[in-house]
């Protein structure tokens, strides 16, 4: 049995599950052409391309701020809700417990102000050291 996406949707759904950027500075241009990618092939409406840079650069550089270790973003898909199409920043974070949970309480706390109504499209996950 083939384990490959056979239709457009579970093609978008199968590519939106890999890492595309790593790095303290990575190229915001090849995530933001996967998603564009991803909501084209599942049908879902979308801030312009140039939103979503400007989202991205300002997401990443408080990611940046507050996780100087690095992160890398991905693009990904609820598949039990396929209108929720997101970017996930996976940052690595050293220290004790209670200074992760501060970044990522600052994380959210900030995304949610600057970020407005499109604060949905952004999630963290945080690999600690």
């Amino acid at each position: 049995m083939s384990t490959a996406p056979g239709s457009p949707t579970d093609i978008a759904r199968a590519e939106t599950h890999s890492a595309v950027l790593v790095g303290p500075r990575p190229d915001l241009d090849e995530v933001v052409r996967r998603f564009e990618a991803a909501a084209e092939s599942l049908g879902i409406d979308r801030p312009t391309g140039a939103e979503l840079m400007r989202l991205c650069a300002e997401v990443a550089a408080l990611t940046t701020e507050l996780f100087p270790e690095g992160f890398h973003i991905r693009v990904k898909n609820d598949p039990e809700i396929p209108n929720d199409l997101y970017f996930v920043f996976s940052a690595l974070a050293a220290g004790d417990i209670d200074h992760i949970v501060t970044q990522n309480d600052q994380w959210h706390r900030r995304i949610r102000q600057s970020e407005g109504s499109r604060h949905g499209l952004f999630r963290l996950a945080i690999n600690a050291h």
